[in-house]
């Protein structure tokens, strides 16, 4: 995953990320560095696959989230 969206998963101290594996069930582990000549870290999702299921879902739904907030960002200094 993109370096710059690992805080909206981790969360403050790891509180979105401990929050998030209670939710689902599933052992979620984000890379310390990022990857070689990358600016992406590892994301590592384990368990039974009805909670790796709901730990995708959501993290894919918290990087959209970003998405979204830097859409309406970049919308609002264009138009004013």
């Amino acid at each position: 995953m993109p370096n710059s969206q690992v805080g909206s998963i981790i969360g403050k101290a790891g509180a979105k990320i401990k929050e998030m594996q209670e939710l689902t069930g599933a052992r979620v582990s984000v890379s310390e560095s990022v990857l070689p000549a990358s600016t992406e870290r590892a994301l590592s999702l384990s368990g039974t696959a009805e909670a790796v299921h709901k730990a995708v879902f959501d993290v894919c739904q918290k990087m959209m989230e970003v998405h979204w907030r830097l859409i309406k960002i970049l919308l609002t200094l264009l138009c004013f």
